[in-house]
């Protein structure tokens, strides 16, 4: 139930970096604790519900940082390419 993981991407056009960590601990039940930049907040039910489809149970910890370009437009979550890459 321990694990620790990490990712990092680069989003083009706009040449901004995100880096996701991950961080679980056995817990009997689940619980999420996301840290996100302020661009993505409006995304925490969606990430929730995403995380909690792979992982059951655990005290997990989820820290999302990028670099905030200005130029940036607002952004999308696709679910379906989020879902099949965390099978």
């Amino acid at each position: 139930m321990t694990g620790v993981g990490r990712a990092e991407a680069v989003l083009s056009p706009w040449n901004s970096r995100i880096v996701v960590d991950i961080r679980s601990v056995n817990h009997k039940f689940f619980e999420l604790v996301p840290h996100l930049p302020g661009s993505l907040a409006g995304f925490e039910g969606e990430i929730r519900d995403i995380v909690r489809h792979s992982i059951r149970r655990g005290y997990v910890q989820l820290q999302v940082t990028m670099d905030e370009n200005t130029d940036m437009p607002v952004l999308a979550l696709d679910r379906r390419l989020v879902r099949d890459y965390m099978k």
